[in-house]
């Protein structure tokens, strides 16, 4: 058996996966590449040759039995062909049934959202952990938001209650799969999620109440002037599945709240704006065939590597807690951040989330390196879910990561 199996191995991200596992592995895990052409498969084990241990090569087709077979010889799948609401959906049962550890890079939240309602009782039943969006929508969100609450926990013994946070990606390119998921979403499911975000998207509730609905543009005093984000809807919407899974850290009444930061007001109001414009100009079906019919869609292609200079993320949270028995609340403020191609970032967490997998199924599995029924969690997760051991391997990778004890006025 596998400790992992990369599938999409030869994609733009999925290469970057390769290399990773290539040069972080060490010689007691197996892992292997695969894919759907031989050919493509050979020359990236020929590129990895410098590091080992070097990949097995599974060569398979994209059809139901084909990867229920790949998925019954590894411990965790790393799934890195999109668009996943294209292509995902069989991988994922294929998982699913075979009882084993799946990520992605998936940013189409409402297809998680399908996935979870089709697939997550068959999860929970077979011991599946299924994680998807573990790139750079939602990881950083949702571990931020998971130390926060750890915090307030462990220093003040109380639940959190709300968490205020602002996202800045700076990204100087993108890749043809992170476009035609994006083409793919607005085709399949619209625009409306990214307009008017359901932070219960991933949870039993079908649709945000009055309250949880954000306002687009905000002055907060500590954080600054704030704007609509593309990428809040999907940590939204990960960070409250977080919350109703770990009733011990979140208060029932918790909310989250994510936006992109602005240098005026006047910017977050133009920003907020454009970006409603340009959802609903791909909203038009006539435009999003004329997208989807004449930019690149090659699944290998993606922004030279130069491009990835002067990339970085940069994630800030401020965290309040609910009341303790005195009526005190406390807050906490931190901070992920990281500089550096953005495509490797994402490439780094979903490899260095597999292998913290792997690292529990030895620990805690059974001889066929599945999950005993005595683990905490299964079925469909989110990347908090990994816990204080993933971070610490983000950490020691190079994402920088900071909680402190916050102050009344932070708020």
């Amino acid at each position: 058996m596998y400790d992992i199996v990369l599938l999409g191995a030869t994609g733009y991200t999925g290469a970057q996966v390769a290399k990773y596992l290539a040069t972080h592995l060490s010689e007691t895990h197996s892992w292997a590449i695969a894919g759907r052409t031989s050919s493509k498969l050979r020359r990236l084990v020929s590129s990895l040759q410098p590091w080992h241990p070097t990949p097995a090569i599974e060569v398979v087709d994209l059809d139901a039995d084909s990867l229920l077979a790949l998925a019954r010889t590894t411990r965790v799948l790393i799934n890195a062909i999109g668009p996943y609401s294209r292509y995902g959906e069989l991988v994922i049962a294929a998982c699913t049934a075979a009882g084993v550890g799946y990520v992605d890079f998936s940013t189409e939240t409402p297809w998680i959202a399908d996935m979870i309602a089709k697939y997550g009782k068959v999860a929970d039943d077979t011991g599946a952990v299924i994680i998807p969006a573990i790139g750079n929508i939602s990881s950083p969100s949702d571990l931020l938001a998971y130390a926060l609450a750890s915090y307030l926990s462990k220093e003040h013994g109380v639940p959190t209650e709300k968490i205020v946070s602002s996202q800045e990606l700076v990204i100087n390119g993108m890749s043809s799969g992170s476009l035609s998921s994006l083409l793919a979403v607005a085709s399949k499911y619209g625009v409306e999620n990214y307009l008017r975000p359901n932070p219960h998207l991933l949870t039993a509730e079908s649709s945000p109440t009055e309250a949880s609905v954000q306002p687009v543009v905000v002055h907060h005093p500590t954080l600054g002037h704030l704007t609509r984000s593309v990428s809040a809807p999907g940590n939204i919407a990960a960070v409250h599945r977080s919350a109703l899974r770990a009733p011990e850290l979140f208060s029932p009444t918790f909310t989250f709240q994510e936006w992109m930061p602005a240098k005026s007001r006047f910017q977050a109001i133009l920003v907020s704006c454009l970006t409603v414009f340009a959802f609903r100009l791909i909203s038009f079906r006539p435009v999003l065939y004329l997208l989807q019919r004449f930019l690149p869609q090659q699944p290998s292609s993606g922004p030279p590597k130069e491009a990835g200079e002067g990339e970085s993320i940069d994630v800030k949270g401020i965290a309040t807690s609910a009341q303790d028995p005195d009526g005190a609340r406390y807050q906490a403020v931190g901070r992920y951040s990281y500089r550096g191609s953005m495509y490797f970032h994402s490439a780094m967490l979903a490899a260095e989330a597999a292998m913290a997998l792997v690292d529990e199924m030895r620990s805690d599995g059974d001889a066929d390196g599945k999950l005993k029924p005595t683990t905490r969690a299964r079925g469909f997760l989110t990347p908090s879910y990994l816990g204080r051991p993933f971070i610490n391997r983000v950490c020691a990778a190079g994402v920088q990561f900071e909680i402190e004890e916050g102050t009344r006025d932070s708020i």
